[in-house]
């Protein structure tokens, strides 16, 4: 019984951590595949990596998975030298439940929509009171998305919504050029959402 209480708990201690980062990892490729926002790039691989998110922030998701592993291989490594004959160490029961729900909320946490939102312009040039199009990812954040609470700003003016819908990955905003933009000269234009605040369309010029 010893032993089988042992096998069960290096499965899980072993099984659980190395399963989770491969599902993680599949789960990633695959929203890369589908759209390749999903996961920005960065210049290369650093410690930090390990406990950031694509925005370069700590995240206490990714904090806990290593930490709590960390923690685990220090005790596993310290017993077999305070006591090397003994065989096999027994692994705390709380330390066995820190790590496998680490590596469940790890996994979980990889499977939700990740990745900088996005927004363009369909067209950069318009006239007062015509039609624009903003396609982009991870703006209607609602459900449903066409009820989410959407402005968008060109310079400082507000535009009037037409629409908004996704499909897909895809969200699209209709909005209407508003009056008083100067003539011939770039203004910014920004989608603000509930969250994020805002994020940039780029520069729209009225004709």
């Amino acid at each position: 019984m010893m032993h089988s209480g042992l096998a069960g708990q290096y499965g899980l201690l072993i099984g659980g951590p190395l399963g989770a980062a491969i599902a993680a990892k599949a789960i990633v490729g695959s929203q890369v595949s589908k759209n390749s926002s999903a996961k920005s790039s960065g210049p290369g691989f650093s410690p930090a990596q390990l406990v950031q998110n694509d925005a370069e922030e700590n995240d206490l998701g990714d904090f806990q998975y290593v930490l709590f592993n960390f923690v685990a291989m220090v005790f596993f490594v310290g017993s077999l030298i305070e006591s090397p004959t003994a065989g096999l160490p027994h692994i705390p029961d709380i330390l066995l439940g820190l790590t496998s729900v680490a590596a469940a909320g790890y996994v979980t946490k990889k499977a939700l929509p990740s990745g900088a939102p996005t927004a363009a312009l369909d067209s950069a040039t318009g006239k007062e009171l015509t039609p624009v199009v903003i396609k982009g990812s991870g703006l209607l954040i609602g459900e449903p998305p066409k009820e989410t609470p959407v402005m968008v700003i060109f310079g400082t003016r507000p535009g009037l919504l037409l629409g908004r819908e996704r499909a897909g990955t895809v969200d699209t905003i209709e909005v209407e050029v508003p009056q008083g933009l100067p003539q011939g000269k770039p203004v910014q234009v920004a989608v603000v959402t509930p969250a994020p605040a805002r994020v940039s369309a780029g520069p729209f010029t009225r004709e």
